[in-house]
C-alpha cells in the first residue's frame, strides 16, 4: 500500500485517519508491538541495511527549512567542546590522558566482557555531577531484576507491551499505586534500587542561556521534516505505523538485525535521505545530540560510556564504510520523532544493549504537568518530563511509554541508542553467531565468549554508578 499524507497506515495494511483519537492509534501501536514479538521480529524489520559508503548529499540539495530552521540566527554558534589546543604541550598533555583513558577502558571492557562471576569483580562507583545537586528516588525493583535475555544478554528479553494499564497517570497513581515524581527538567534526580544503584537518570539540561533556542530550533527542525516528508508522500508504514506510537519516526544511523548478515547503515529513499542529511547538518540538533552524549552521560554512567566508546571504535575502525550521526556522539544511532504529537505507546526497545543507556530528550509545546510525562511500568512511576530536558534510561530493560498531550499541543523528541547486536557481532570477532554456530570448535567460541545465562547482565548493572558516592556540585 502506498503513502497516504492524511492517513496512517498500519502494519496489518488498515488504515487509520491521522485525525483519529489518539487512544485508539496508541491501541493500534501496542498491538502491533506485541505481534512484532510474537512473530519474532526485530526493531529493524522493515528498514534496509547498508555496508556500503552511502553517497554524501551536495549542500546544495539540502532542505534549507531544516538546515536552518526559524531559531537559527538566535543561537551564535559557541564551540561545543573545549577549544582545539594544537601546541606541543597541549598534544603531549592529550596523549597523556588519553594513554590514562585507555588503561582505565580495558580494564572496564574486560571486566563488562567477561564471563566471571560478577561478584568476583570489584565494583567500580561512578561519579555523577550536577550544577543543582542530585536527590535520590527509590524503586523497589532491584536493577539486576529488571528484564533481559539470558543467552549472552546482548539485548533485551523479547517483550511486547506487558502493561495492559491505562496511560492516564491519574488512573495509575490513584488504582495502580504509582508514584508521581515531580520535575522541573533542570535539577538532576536519580532512580536507584534497594542496593543505591542507579539506574535511570533525570538528568536535566545544560546551563546554557541559548537552550531553549536551541531546543525551539531543534523542534521546528522536526516539525518541518514531519511536513515536508508529508507533503511529497515520503512516509510508508515503517515510519509512520511503528510500534511505538503514531507518529513520525525516522531512525538513522548504523544497527544491526532484521535479517541483515552484517552491521549496517540504516537507508532510506533519495529525498527522505536529503531530510535526514539536512537534519544532521542543523546546529541545534547536533548541539543536542551533544549534550545527550557529553559530561552528564560521562558522569551519569561514567563506567558504560568507556565500554561503548572502545567496542564501537573497533566495529568502526574495521568497518569504515559505517557513518554514525554525529562526530560529537557516542551513540552509533538515533530515532527523530517528528511528531506532530511523539507519545509513544508502551514499549521495550529491546533491540538495544540489554543495560545500554538509551537518551532521551523532549521537545516541542505542551504542559508537561498535565502530559506528555514518561511511564515507567516496570517500575511503577510516572516522570514529568518537561520539554527541554534530557532523561536517560535503559530502555531495553524497562517498560516505558508516554501520557497523552492536549490536541492543540506539539510534542516531538530524539533519542540516541545502540543495537546490543553490534557489541555482540565485535565481541564474536565480526562474526555473526549463527556463522559461529556452524562448526563445533565456532559454538564451542560463542559459549565461551557469551559466557554463563545472566553474567553480562550482571556484570553491566555492575557499571551502574552507586548514588550514595554521588558527588554533589554546586
Amino acid at each position: 500500500m502506498e503513502s497516504d499524507p492524511l492517513n496512517i497506515i498500519m502494519s496489518d495494511q488498515s488504515v487509520l485517519p491521522l485525525g483519529a483519537p489518539v487512544c485508539q492509534l496508541l491501541d493500534a501501536s501496542a498491538s502491533r508491538a506485541f505481534g512484532r514479538c510474537s512473530e519474532g521480529l526485530d526493531d529493524n524489520d522493515g528498514f534496509d541495511l547498508t555496508s556500503t559508503p552511502s553517497s554524501a548529499i551536495p549542500d546544495e540539495e539540502l532542505d534549507p527549512r531544516i538546515v536552518h530552521a526559524a531559531f537559527a540566527p538566535a543561537l551564535g554558534h559557541p564551540p561545543s567542546g573545549p577549544p582545539n589546543d594544537t601546541s606541543q604541550g597541549g598534544v603531549h598533555r592529550r596523549r597523556q590522558q588519553e594513554a590514562s583513558k585507555g588503561r582505565r577502558t580495558r580494564k572496564r571492557r574486560a571486566q563488562a566482557t567477561s564471563a566471571l562471576p560478577a561478584a568476583a569483580q570489584k565494583p567500580n562507583n561512578a561519579i555523577v555531577k550536577s550544577q543543582d545537586g542530585i536527590s535520590r528516588i527509590p524503586t523497589a525493583v532491584s536493577s539486576k531484576d529488571l528484564p533481559h535475555s539470558q543467552s549472552g544478554s546482548w539485548i533485551g528479553l523479547r517483550l511486547g507491551a506487558t502493561s495492559k494499564r491505562p496511560s492516564d497517570p491519574k488512573v495509575l497513581v490513584g488504582e495502580y499505586g504509582y508514584e508521581l515524581i515531580e520535575w522541573d527538567g533542570r535539577t538532576t534526580k536519580i532512580l536507584a534500587d534497594e542496593e543505591d544503584v542507579g539506574f535511570v537518570f533525570l538528568v536535566g539540561r545544560p546551563a546554557d542561556p541559548l537552550w531553549d533556542g536551541v531546543c525551539l530550533e531543534t523542534a521546528e527542525a522536526l516539525k518541518a521534516v514531519e511536513e515536508i516528508g508529508r507533503s511529497k508522500e515520503l512516509f510508508g508504514v515503517t515510519y509512520t505505523g511503528n510500534r511505538r506510537g503514531p507518529f513520525v519516526a525516522i531512525p538513522n544511523g548504523v544497527s544491526f538485525g532484521g535479517g541483515q548478515t552484517e552491521p549496517g547503515n540504516l537507508v532510506h529513499s533519495k529525498d527522505l535521505q536529503i531530510l535526514v542529511q539536512s537534519l544532521l547538518k542543523n546546529e541545534a540538533v547536533r548541539r543536542v545530540a551533544s549534550f545527550q552524549s557529553g559530561d552528564r552521560l560521562l558522569h551519569s554512567g561514567a563506567s558504560i560510556v568507556p565500554i561503548l566508546w572502545d567496542e564501537l571504535t573497533a566495529l568502526f575502525e574495521h568497518y569504515p564504510a559505517l557513518k554514525s550521526n554525529f562526530t560529537n556522539s557516542i551513540f552509533p544511532a538515533a530515532s527523530f520523532n517528528c511528531g506532530p504529537q511523539s507519545v509513544s505507546a508502551s514499549h521495550f526497545d529491546y533491540g538495544n544493549l540489554s543495560f545500554g543507556l538509551c537518551a532521551l530528550t523532549a521537545l516541542g509545546n505542551f504542559n508537561y504537568r498535565e502530559g506528555g510525562r514518561l511511564i515507567l511500568h516496570t517500575l511503577k512511576k510516572v516522570v514529568e518530563f518537561p520539554p527541554r530536558s534530557t532523561i536517560l534510561l535503559p530502555s531495553a530493560a524497562i517498560e516505558h511509554a508516554n501520557s497523552l498531550i492536549a490536541s492543540h499541543e506539539t510534542r516531538y523528541s530524539i533519542a540516541q541508542y545502540a543495537a546490543g547486536g553490534l557489541f555482540r557481532w565485535v565481541a564474536h570477532d565480526f562474526k555473526a553467531a549463527k556463522a559461529l554456530n556452524s562448526t563445533k570448535k565456532g559454538k564451542a567460541k560463542r559459549l565461551e565468549i557469551d559466557g554463563p545465562d545472566d553474567q553480562r547482565w550482571l556484570n553491566g548493572v555492575k557499571l551502574y554508578p552507586k548514588v550514595s558516592q554521588v558527588d554533589k556540585v554546586s
